[in-house]
């Protein structure tokens, strides 16, 4: 062979070679699969709040009478009680939403706030005015509707004339066990505590000695079981006997102690709680002439409060 053929086949073998070490053709890589954008989807809005009731129009209710005298007044006098009418002229209900008064010592008794009339209702109501202050006195109370339209007042005159005077002239139950209130006599003649009615008042210092200043207390706790035992003398409606329906006979009870049943102690939480008063009046008598009884309206809101005038 040759130097031709040695060369052609030293050619040869490096193609052989090449081509097998030459890399094979692979399929183009795939593109990655695209990543889904997740959307923050916002909470539905708030429901729109109602619209407010619409303003009753204007004669909506009427006030009879409109203006009252009482007169004289004052803790010589048994508080003055005047009654009034609401009436609701529409053919609708009617909501008294509140009431504003130019005094704490008016204010209107068997209506609270929020009370609804039915259409064409009459309601009869009753007037309070505490004696605090003295001289010539005029005040309002004023019934409020629906976007605080005013309804209907009502003006009362009065003048306190008093020849002995309490202060405070009114008051609400204290923390404490007893409460102390000062008499004082405005003509500065000296008199004397006799009584009182219910017996819960007491005079501090010397109770036999005439003065025209006298200082009282009244005990809580005796008030207390004069109102739960006043409550409890009070005639209560007959109750209708409601059908009894027929039941299978009784079965004997087991042999053994008498055991008191599971829901004992549920019953018992069930029981109605004792009512709490809310006002009541208190007489003293005295050795004046001109002032032979004072009357003392109290209230109470549950054991809380202080007095106040």
């Amino acid at each position: 062979m040759g130097r031709v053929g040695v060369i052609a086949q030293l050619v040869a073998v490096s193609t052989l070679v090449a081509c097998a070490s030459a890399p094979k053709d692979e399929p183009p890589p795939r593109p990655a699969p695209a990543t889904e954008k997740k959307v923050a989807v916002p909470p539905p809005p708030p429901p729109a709040p109602p619209a407010p009731p619409p303003a009753p129009p204007k004669g909506a209710l009427t006030v009879a009478p409109g203006d009252i005298d009482l007169g004289p007044i004052g803790h010589c006098h048994e508080p003055p009680r005047k009654r009034i009418t609401l009436v609701n002229t529409l053919s609708v209900p009617l909501r008294i939403v509140e009431w504003k008064s130019t005094c704490g010592c008016t204010s209107p008794l068997g209506i609270v706030p929020g009370s609804i009339l039915a259409p064409k209702e009459r309601k009869e109501i009753e007037l309070r005015v505490d004696p605090y202050g003295r001289g010539m006195k005029r005040q309002r109370i004023d019934f409020l509707g629906e976007a605080r339209t005013l309804l209907g007042s009502v003006v009362i005159d009065y003048e306190i004339v008093s020849p002995v005077r309490a202060e405070p002239s009114s008051f609400v139950r204290s923390r404490g066990e007893t409460a102390t209130v000062a008499l004082i006599a405005e003509d500065d003649q000296p008199f004397r505590i006799l009584a009182s009615d219910p017996p819960v008042v007491s005079v501090v210092g010397d109770s036999e000695e005439d003065s025209s200043f006298v200082t009282i207390a009244i005990d809580w706790k005796a008030l207390d079981a004069h109102m739960a035992k006043t409550a409890k003398l009070a005639p209560k409606p007959a109750a209708t006997p409601a059908a009894v329906p027929p039941t299978a006979p009784p079965i004997a009870p087991p042999m053994g102690p008498p055991t008191a049943p599971k829901d004992a102690p549920a019953a018992a939480a069930k029981a109605p709680a004792t009512p709490t008063w809310k006002t009541t009046l208190i007489t003293i008598e005295t050795n004046r002439d001109d002032c032979p009884t004072i009357y003392l309206l109290v209230k109470n809101l549950g054991g809380e409060g202080s007095i106040t005038n």
